[in-house]
């Protein structure tokens, strides 16, 4: 009596675990069928929806957006910061006659003597 008793619970266990590794395997199987839906539906939208979108993530306003993609838009870019940049370089790689030569302001490092 125990016997077949032990017997159908190991079934219904046995059962049980096999069910749950089948809906553990649709799980996985629907996740990799959304992100293929997913990667499939970005490249089925053109281009300038693409670019629309992106545009607009990054907060550029609706009416530039529109120019940009009629070709209309002329960009007038803005520079960073009004401030001069200054580049490092060592005396070896540049002499101070080529920078003389093509006007460019420059002067020695006072803080290290290599540059």
């Amino acid at each position: 009596m125990e016997r077949e008793r032990d017997e159908k619970e190991e079934k219904a266990a046995a059962d049980n675990k096999a069910i749950g590794d089948w809906k553990r395997e649709e799980d996985v199987k629907e996740k990799k069928e959304e992100r293929r839906k997913m990667a499939r539906g970005e490249q089925d939208k053109p281009a300038g929806e693409r670019l629309k979108e992106q545009l607009r993530k990054r907060g550029v306003p609706p009416e530039r957006i529109e120019a940009i993609l009629k070709g209309k838009y002329e960009d007038v870019m803005e520079p960073a910061s009004t401030r001069p940049t200054y580049i490092k370089v060592h005396k070896k790689y540049l002499l101070p006659e080529t920078l003389d030569i093509y006007g460019l302001p420059w002067s020695y490092d006072r803080v290290g003597n290599l540059f």
